[in-house]
């Protein structure tokens, strides 16, 4: 049959996973919380009396405003969840060494990829429903109609399907769960973020003609952008079906057509992928990459492996590759254009490139909140994937202390996002050359990073620590990364939104974006002598607090990795702190009799 028996292994399997379950309950935590932002910010909740009216209007408007942030709260869900719940399924077979035992038995190879896809698919559409309940209580409300309703959701289910066949298709080419999650997550950035960049830049004046006309092609793949489709869905008020259709009629063209290319190379594949890595040796470099420069083994043999060792670098392969150029070349040309901008039209502000230092604090806030995110995953495989490679009871069976497997998993995983120095650096060189005074501010740029670096990177060893699994690792270090790092200002909106006030940026003194950006904030606003006030104090007093509370959380980590070590991994304390023992090579001849020579003892 063309859906084999791993559909009801997958679902039964899937149904005990409690991760299944906490992602549920979140969702739906997550959908509640935006339902209290919107009342709270209604006209409903700003009522004078509670026994005054409100007209049918206004209860409309809050049941339609609703209904656009459950839209795109549902699809970024899809966009979050999909990868890391699909992309994983074929390399966790080849991880666990259990995709031979698929391939010996009768199933095809369209069986095996199909039955993935279904039953992974599923888990995620089961996901979603949960929000379903929360939706139909807002429903009744009116102010939405039904050809719009079911217009969005056929987009996201559209989505959704793409991005899974992506997933498995990704998964059938990765060796590992983590570079296959990672990679979907990177093709799907590069698709969603170049082309409106693209359409931008075609429509600046800098641009010659043919790359302004290469640009604008780029820029056409926004129309099948399911955040631009469901955004053109919902400006519309009136009932007209022949609009809808012509907004969502690409998008359902590409994407299913999309879905069965995926699909087909996934299945055509598989097993050919599969015979040709058994072929290759594990120490064999990859064809088109180049040589890694390695300094020579000095004291600190750990640190040299976690550094230059390439055994647990990710593997992107030549579309990642492509996609990771791709990227660069969209986070540093904006610089340069700006730059020329600025030149040519010396439209300065008090001696300030106005628009090119704001540009630059908030494309280097994302870089570096990208970095971070490096930082937090390298971290969360750096110990599960020595016990997936079968290397962690030899890395422990040696004399290296706790301390120092943990400060070099530690920097090892800060280590990694060194590929982002290159375009924050160029960003930061632009500011410096118009403004040479932006040079000391630097240090209290890059402070925060450390910082918060240091505190995730210590985070992800110890989820790694504890758990089985790259990918549950990733999944805990990211969560809890991301509730600290700012989703936590979703269970405070609504007290922002009431009471408004300076006080109020205190309460964003965790959020990582804010503490990266607000030394670029305060910088600009002292040296356009916009001062602040109040404002500035609290933003200053916000800074110090967030970097130190993540110092804090920095070296709380540290100690209880090194602390419970060894209590984790089974190895006694005196596997490292005794001198190991000299060899011997048996008991030591007696010297022969006195007065006798070598040939009467013997």
């Amino acid at each position: 049959m063309f859906f084999g028996p791993i559909v009801s292994l997958e679902m039964v399997t899937g149904a005990r996973r409690a991760r299944y379950f906490i992602i549920r309950i979140v969702y739906a935590a997550v959908l509640l919380g935006l339902l209290w932002i919107n009342y709270a910010d209604s006209p409903l909740q700003r009522r004078s009396t509670p026994q005054a009216t409100v007209s049918i209007r206004a209860v409309a408007d809050f049941s339609r405003t609703f209904f656009i942030t459950f839209a795109f709260a549902q699809l970024i869900a899809v966009l979050f969840l999909t990868p890391a719940m699909i992309a994983g399924s074929i390399a966790q077979e080849r991880e666990r060494r259990t995709i031979e035992y698929l391939f010996a038995s009768t199933l095809s190879g369209s069986e095996i990829i199909f039955s993935k896809f279904l039953g992974r698919t599923l888990h995620v559409t089961i996901t979603l429903l949960v929000g379903l309940p929360i939706l139909a209580i807002v429903l009744m409300l009116g102010g939405v109609e039904p050809m719009l309703l079911f217009m969005v959701f056929l987009v996201t289910v559209a989505t959704l399907v793409a991005i899974s066949a992506l997933s498995i298709a990704t998964s059938v080419w990765s060796k590992r769960s983590r570079d296959a999650v990672i990679r979907t997550y990177l093709y799907l950035l590069v698709f969603l973020a170049l082309p409106p960049l693209a359409w931008v830049l075609s429509n600046t004046p800098l641009m010659w003609p043919w790359a302004s006309k290469t640009l604008a092609g780029i820029g056409a793949v926004t129309l099948v952008n399911p955040f631009y489709v469901i955004g053109s869905l919902l400006m519309f008020t009136s009932n007209s079906g022949q609009t809808y259709r012509a907004i969502v009629g690409p998008l359902l063209v590409v994407y299913p057509l999309f879905t069965v290319l995926s699909l087909a190379w996934a299945t055509l594949s598989v097993r050919r992928v599969y015979r040709k890595s058994m072929g290759v040796s594990e120490g064999k470099r990859v064809r088109g990459t180049f040589p890694r420069w390695r300094p020579r083994l000095g004291q600190w043999p750990m640190l040299w492996k976690e550094l230059f060792a390439g055994s647990a670098a990710l593997h992107l392969g030549m579309l990642g590759r492509v996609a990771v150029l791709l990227l660069f070349a969209g986070a540093t040309v904006p610089a340069f254009l700006i730059f020329w901008d600025e030149i040519t039209t010396r439209q300065l502000r008090n001696g300030i490139p106005s628009q090119l230092v704001g540009t630059s604090i908030g494309m280097v806030t994302l870089l570096e909140c990208a970095a971070l995110l490096v930082v937090a995953t390298r971290a969360a495989g750096s110990i599960t994937s020595e016990k997936e490679r079968d290397s962690w009871l030899t890395l422990v069976s040696t004399t290296l202390t706790p301390s120092e497997i943990i400060w070099a998993k530690t920097a090892g995983s800060i280590y990694a996002a060194r590929w982002f120095v290159l375009p924050i650096g160029i960003w930061w060189l632009l500011v410096v050359i118009l403004t040479p005074s932006y040079l000391g501010a630097l240090p209290f740029l890059l402070a925060p990073f450390f910082v918060i670096a240091w505190a995730l990177a210590a985070l992800g060893v110890w989820f790694s620590s504890w758990c089985t699994t790259s990918i549950r690792a990733m999944g805990g270090t990211v969560a809890l990364g991301v509730f600290l790092g700012g989703g936590y200002l979703l269970c405070c909106m609504p007290v922002y939104i009431v009471g408004r006030g300076d006080e109020a940026l205190l309460g964003f003194s965790a959020c990582i974006p804010f503490l990266l950006g607000c030394p670029s904030i305060l910088w600009l606003a002292f040296m356009e002598r916009h001062y602040l006030g109040s404002e500035a104090m609290n933003i200053a007093l916000a800074l110090f607090i967030g970097v130190g509370g993540y110092l804090i959380l920095g070296f709380a980590m540290m100690q209880a990795n090194i602390r419970n070590f060894d209590v984790r991994v089974g190895r006694p304390i005196e596997a490292w702190t005794l001198p190991p023992p000299i060899p011997s090579m048996g008991p030591s001849p007696s010297p022969p009799p006195a007065g006798n020579d070598g040939a009467s003892a013997l």
